[in-house]
């Protein structure tokens, strides 16, 4: 009989850790693990300790902010005494300043659209820009609306833009607005600053008044009315009805027609109405 040779066991391989054999004494893997975790601890301790730093840093310079502006806003140095008013011809300085009321006032409040909007209320200012000057200095810079005519009513005289709107009162009549027609309005209801008046009489006004002597109404002016529009009228002459200042050049146009012709017939007369171009009359 043959005999069976017996099976080996095959030799235990060595532990792949660190190329040792299982049985060899070395660092054993639990203590390799303690010691990662030890250094991930000191770095996450140093991260927490910089990040405690950077807040108290920021929050001190919050404080010292916040002190700064409360310094800023209650320091008598930054407090406004002198307040310089640019670009008003038709608003007196003082009235401006009577408005505005920020002497003594801190520089820093003065600030914001608040004083603006209390000036533009003035229907004769257009925009205004505030500008303080550290340490107690304001700047007001004044855009006013242009004056286009007088308008005369029985009440005071009042200066009026090219859209018909009341500016406020001329209280040097023509001396103060030099050059401007005048615009008679006696039946006309009486209006005040910020108010309107008829938009087309003042327009006719504009291009009427600088002709008025070529026209034959040397020392006249315009006349409104709301049932008859614009009327030219001038000593010794006849009153020149035009009503609206549509067609206006046509309409002067059949006027000056109209009156070479009465010159030459020595033909007198008190109206010329040239309302309607295709009827105009005189009387």
């Amino acid at each position: 009989m043959s005999r069976v040779a017996p099976l080996r066991r095959p030799a235990r391989r060595a532990n792949v850790q660190g190329d040792q054999p299982r049985g060899d004494p070395g660092i054993p893997k639990r203590r390799h693990r303690r010691a990662g975790r030890a250094g991930l601890g000191a770095n996450g301790r140093a991260f927490i300790v910089g990040w405690f730093v950077a807040k108290i840093l920021a929050l001190g310079v919050l404080a010292a902010g916040g002190w700064g502006l409360s310094y800023a806003a209650s320091a008598p140095s930054f407090a406004v005494n002198q307040v310089v008013v640019r670009g008003n011809v038709l608003v007196p300085t003082e009235e401006i300043l009577s408005v505005l009321s920020i002497e003594g006032t801190n520089a820093f409040l003065v600030q914001g659209s608040s004083p603006e909007r209390v000036l533009q209320a003035n229907p004769a200012i257009e925009r205004v820009d505030v500008e303080p000057r550290l340490p107690g200095s304001v700047l007001v810079f004044i855009q006013e609306r242009s004056p286009a005519v007088i308008w005369r009513t029985g009440g005071p005289e009042l200066l009026v833009d090219a859209g018909g709107l009341v500016l406020r009162e001329a209280n040097g009549g023509a001396a103060q607005a030099p050059g401007l027609p005048v615009v008679v309005a006696a039946d006309n209801a009486a209006v005040r600053p910020g108010g309107r008046v008829d938009a087309e009489a003042v327009r006719a006004a504009q291009s009427l008044g600088p002709n008025l002597d070529r026209l034959g109404y040397a020392g006249g002016w315009v006349e409104f009315r709301p049932t008859t529009g614009v009327t030219l009228v001038g000593p010794g002459g006849p009153r020149a009805v035009l009503g609206s200042d549509a067609d206006l050049d046509a309409k002067l146009a059949a006027y000056l027609a109209i009156r070479r012709k009465l010159d030459e017939t020595r033909t007198p007369a008190e109206l010329i109405d040239v309302r309607f171009l295709d009827r105009p009359y005189f009387r």
